[in-house]
C-alpha cells in the first residue's frame, strides 16, 4: 500500500510538472481567464482534472478498503478530514507540502494525539498561511 501511494504521488507530481496537460491544469487552477486567453481549452482541462481526481479517489477508496477490511459510505469521512488538514498544513497549492503535512499529521497520530493533531493543526496552519480560511490575525484570549 505504501508503494502504491508513493508511485501514484510520484506519477502525479511528474505529470503536473512535466507534461503539457499537467501544466495546463496548473495554469487553469492559477487563473482560468488567462489560461483561456493563452489557448488552453479550459473546460476540457477542468474535466481532465475531475477525471484524475476521481481516479485517485477510487484508488484511495480501494486502499482504505484493503486496510480496514470493509467499506461503508461513511468510512472515508475521517480520512477526508485528515487529508484536508494535511493539505492545509502543508499548503493548499503544493503537492510536496501536502505530503509533508500528511507526514507531520501521521507522526502526530502515531504518538497518540489523533484528536489533538486533527483539531489543532488546521487552525494553526491557517494562522501561519495568509491565504488560509481564517484571517492571519489569530484569536487572542481576553479576560472578561
Amino acid at each position: 500500500m505504501l508503494l502504491t501511494s508513493v508511485v501514484s504521488m510520484s506519477v502525479l507530481a511528474v505529470f503536473l510538472s512535466r507534461h503539457k496537460l499537467g501544466r495546463a491544469i496548473r495554469a487553469t487552477a492559477q487563473d482560468r481567464e488567462a489560461a483561456a486567453q493563452m489557448g488552453i481549452p479550459v473546460r476540457k482541462v477542468e474535466s481532465l482534472a475531475f477525471v484524475i481526481a476521481s481516479i485517485l479517489g477510487g484508488l484511495a477508496g480501494i486502499l482504505i478498503g484493503m486496510y480496514y477490511g470493509n467499506v461503508s459510505p461513511s468510512s472515508g469521512y475521517l480520512v477526508g478530514i485528515q487529508g484536508f488538514a494535511a493539505a492545509t498544513l502543508g499548503g493548499l497549492g503544493s503537492l510536496p507540502g501536502a505530503v509533508l503535512g500528511g507526514l507531520l499529521l501521521g507522526i502526530g497520530e502515531a504518538f497518540g494525539v489523533t484528536a489533538i493533531a486533527c483539531v489543532l493543526s488546521l487552525p494553526s496552519a491557517c494562522c501561519w498561511e495568509r491565504s488560509g480560511f481564517v484571517p492571519a490575525v489569530c484569536w487572542e484570549w481576553r479576560p472578561l
